[in-house]
């Protein structure tokens, strides 16, 4: 035969047969010079340097055809050697496998025929100072001094197609534990399978693959049992041309399972791989049942999951639609539908039935186009839709009718509360929700109350309430009726700029609430109406420190209580009036009422703009009350700040009458038992006749007197009937100075000046004018004292005299023959004593003067007496002895003039 012509493709034949064999003969020799264990010695050291952990790798292995391979087997990377990480392998990784076609090689097509991780362990630690494991590894460290390198725009172009025929995660296992939190996920079974393919000029770009989260479980600070045995499913089929028209990624699907919640993803992205991408995505539910969703909660997590159940489905629909701008966010389309859902709750004696709703929402706004329900057979009705969620402009409207006795465990009741009748709610509100502007909210509504009846038990009788609430975006109206028994009383309230209440307000711009009410009653019969409190204990204190007086809210009030009759206690009032105003935190109050045949009037003014140091003034007017009505149904009203306070409790006790009582107090602190105990101001008290029973002071008084006196003719004060009182007292620095007490009674008036402390000590001066019966009593011992001393006067000088004694008084008495007993009286209010009893003609003395005795009273009156009748004596024995003398001395002149005579006669 003629010999084979050269030709072009015989030499290419040739050459590529050269090719194999010198590739065939490189493969083999690489095979010869590198056997496993060198693979091994060449990889760790260099995994190490990257690393900066220590590497271990069991075995390594090459394969030659038909496919070009490495497989590792054994392959653990330490965990950090800092303090406060377990000592468990960051990475561990049974089997590392890739494999190429090595004919792919040779038609310039790469063909990754699988890359295979068999059992990967991965374990994330963070330690209590919140440092992760991964935060040492030399791959993380940046070096600074490195210049970076500016960045090319588009997408790199493969020097060859390349194919990904599998990419498969065995049985993987992923641990998160963060011992500063408290926190443990572990995705306990990590599986799977992907291919992808795509040519050099990244124009068919194919993948598909499930990516399998099962036996995952859950554990945190306040879920201590952990969620298991979860499953999450990611399905995937996806094409791209990322190099034309700056590439587009169509979404066959992609699909997402959570238990047994389907969501699917489908779309286009295109613009892909420039910096602001146009996005056409879907993701659509697969018809969620509202029961499946409830079970799949972990009563862990929700505990009062447990309570729920329900039925009907709902789907969730969104639309991410429109280009994505940096630092914008996503243009987000969404819909919720409820489907005939029930939700039934344990703790509810009704279930929410037939609800359906219709939900649309975006990234800014929401808009609910219809939701229904029912409340067991009450038909609740919404409408809603806010745009602009940073500065929301809302439309919305509510309508109701509500049976209460439906709701008794749904609304917040105090214990033992139940609540019937029905509401009628058809609400409606339009307009921007601004706080510092609430009037751009245009709100209107009303709720119509028909026979609302409430039982609790601090009402003895059930209350019925029949009326209605309009609301509006200023105010919030009110006009009702209440009934309770017999009782019955109107109310009418308004309440404006009531969002200044509701809204934060930190700036105090917005204008301050203001409440106008009034409250009209005929009959109120409270002792019918509501239960009394119960009895404080007595001799139980209290250690905790005075609380502070706490500021009023942001709100102004007008209020206006009136009443025709009141009875409260089995007492009665009438005519009550009841005025309190607030105005920029100063408070004034004017209550008047007619009360046990005679009327209460009570002025206050409150200033407490400053809560820390709050001034009142309160000016008190009683006229002809009986006191012990007046203490033992106001009394407990008494705060028993002080030891006087509580002294003041028991006047009930031991004065009765009736009284006429004005009062000028002013104060001022930052607790109420400061503004008591720095209380200053002027009492006036009159009483035209009453009784003193078992007071102490008249009983000690006694008992003194008779002690005094020597005698017991004094009576002992049990009952003293009071005839006319008047009393003058100043309040100031922690004490009542009590500038004049009169009593005039029928056992002697009282006159007494001093001061009682708040602390219930007392010094009081007091002068007792005793009635002419216990006057004569006293003055009928006299005698006995005259008696005595006319026997010391006999047998002397002044004898004689002693019958001088009969026109002197020994004890002083007035023109009426009144004796008058003077006395000082201190100590503590409740065990009083006497001091210094004297005889007085009616004025007081000092308070703790110290006076004579009875003995030595007598013996002053004695002495002065006898001195006196001693001078008279003396005169009289001077006077008889002049004339005495005067007469010897007339009868000496007679007898001489006698002898002269008769001498003259001799001599004649």
């Amino acid at each position: 035969r003629a010999p084979m012509k050269n030709s072009p493709l015989k030499i290419i034949a040739i050459i590529l047969a050269v090719l194999v064999l010198l590739f065939a003969g490189a493969i083999g020799a690489l095979y010869v010079l590198l056997p496993p264990s060198k693979v091994v010695a060449l990889i760790v050291p260099e995994a190490e340097k990257a690393l900066g952990r220590k590497v271990s790798l069991a075995k390594a292995g090459i394969s030659l055809y038909p496919t070009l391979g490495v497989s590792l087997s054994g392959l653990a990377v330490a965990n950090t050697e800092r303090e406060g990480f377990s000592r468990n392998p960051f990475i561990q990784v049974e089997k590392f496998s890739v494999g190429i076609a090595v004919m792919s090689l040779f038609k310039g097509a790469p063909e990754i025929t699988s890359v295979v991780i068999t059992k990967p362990q991965i374990r994330v630690e963070v330690d209590k100072k919140g440092a992760f494991n991964f935060d040492d590894l030399a791959v993380m460290a940046t070096d600074s001094t490195k210049k970076k390198e500016p960045t090319q725009g588009g997408l790199p172009v493969l020097p060859v197609p390349l194919t990904l025929k599998k990419f498969s995660i065995e049985n993987g296992m992923v641990v998160y534990d963060d011992l500063k939190e408290g926190n443990q996920v572990i995705l306990g079974s990590v599986n799977d399978n992907m291919t992808m393919s795509m040519d050099k000029q990244l124009k068919d770009v194919k993948t598909t693959g499930d990516l399998v989260f099962s036996q995952v479980s859950l554990k945190t600070k306040d879920i201590k049992k952990p969620l298991s045995n979860l499953t999450i499913t990611l399905s995937h089929d996806i094409t791209a041309n990322l190099a034309d028209n700056g590439g587009t990624i169509t979404i066959n699907k992609v699909r997402l399972s959570l238990q047994k919640i389907f969501l699917e993803l489908k779309g286009s992205i295109k613009n892909a791989t420039m910096p602001a991408p146009e996005l056409d995505l879907a993701v659509v539910s697969d018809p969620i049942s509202i029961s499946d969703l409830l079970k799949e909660v972990p009563v862990e997590l929700a505990p009062d999951i447990a309570k729920i159940s329900g039925g009907g489905t709902c789907n969730l629909g969104l639309m991410i639609k429109g280009t994505v701008e940096p630092d914008q966010p996503l243009p987000v389309k969404g819909t919720l539908a409820l489907n005939s859902v029930t939700i039934k709750v344990s703790d509810l004696p009704k279930a929410i039935n037939d609800l359906n709703a219709d939900i649309t929402f975006t990234d800014n706004s929401c808009a609910i186009k219809t939701l229904k329900m029912k409340f067991g057979a009450n038909p609740i009705e919404v409408r809603a839709t806010v745009d602009n969620f940073k500065k929301p402009f809302v439309d919305a409207a509510v309508k109701a009718d509500i049976n209460l006795g439906d709701m008794k465990d749904v609304f917040a009741l105090p214990p033992e509360a139940t609540l019937d009748g029905r509401l009628l709610a058809d609400i409606k509100a339009k307009g921007e929700a601004d706080p510092a502007n609430p009037a751009k909210l245009d709100l209107k509504g009303v709720v119509d109350m028909q026979k609302v009846t409430m039982i609790w038990s601090p009402l003895l009788k059930p209350a019925v309430i029949t009326g209605k609430l309009s609301l509006s975006s200023k105010a919030v109206g009110q006009n009702m009726a209440v009934s309770i028994g017999e009782s019955s009383f109107s109310m009418n309230t308004t309440i404006t700029n009531y969002l200044s209440l509701i809204l934060p307000d930190t700036t105090r711009k917005l204008p301050r609430t203001v409440i106008d009410m009034k409250l009209k009653s005929p009959f109120l019969n409270i002792d019918e109406t509501v239960a009394p409190p119960p009895p404080a204990k007595e001799g139980t204190k209290s250690d905790a420190p005075p609380a502070p007086i706490a500021p009023l809210p942001n709100m102004d009030l007008r209020a206006l209580v009136t009443a025709n009759k009141i009875i409260y206690q089995g007492f009665t009032m009438s005519s009550m009036v009841f005025k309190i105003t607030i105005i920029n935190n100063i408070a004034d109050m004017n209550f008047s009422t007619g009360f046990a045949g005679g009327t209460i009037a009570d002025v206050l003014n409150a200033d407490m703009r400053n809560v820390q140091n709050v001034s009142f003034k309160n000016n008190l007017t009683i006229k002809s009350i009986e006191v012990n009505d007046l203490m033992a149904r106001f009394g407990e009203y008494i705060k028993p700040v002080t030891p006087l306070n509580r002294e003041l409790l028991s006047l009930n006790k031991c004065l009765f009458g009736r009284i006429n009582l004005q009062s000028s107090l002013a104060g001022s602190g930052g607790t109420v038992d400061d503004m008591i105990k720095g209380i200053t101001g002027n009492i006036g008290a009159q009483m035209a006749s009453g009784r003193i029973e078992n007071a102490p002071a008249a009983k000690v008084a006694s008992s003194s007197f008779a002690s005094f006196l020597k005698t017991s003719s004094v009576p002992k004060f049990d009952v003293i009937n009071i005839k006319d009182l008047g009393a003058k007292i100043h309040l100031a620095n922690g004490q009542a100075v009590f500038e004049n007490l009169k009593i005039m009674s029928d056992v002697a008036d009282w006159e007494a000046k001093g001061k009682v402390g708040f602390d219930a000590l007392m010094d009081m001066a007091v002068s007792s004018r005793l009635n002419k019966e216990i006057s004569g009593k006293l003055l009928a011992a006299e005698s006995a004292v005259k008696g005595g001393l006319k026997s010391a006067l006999g047998g002397t000088q002044l004898a004689g005299a002693a019958g001088l004694l009969n026109n002197m008084s020994l004890i002083p008495r007035d023109g009426e023959g009144r004796v008058t007993l003077k006395f000082g009286l201190g100590g503590p209010v409740a065990q009083p004593k006497v001091t210094g009893v004297a005889f007085g003609a009616g004025t007081t003395g000092a308070a703790q003067q110290k006076a004579a005795t009875p003995q030595q009273q007598v013996r002053e009156q004695a002495k002065q007496v006898v001195e006196q009748k001693k001078e008279e004596v003396k005169q009289v024995v001077e006077e008889k002895k002049e004339e005495a003398k005067q007469e010897v001395k007339k009868a000496e002149e007679q007898v001489k003039q006698k002898a002269k005579n008769k001498l003259r006669g001799l001599l004649k």
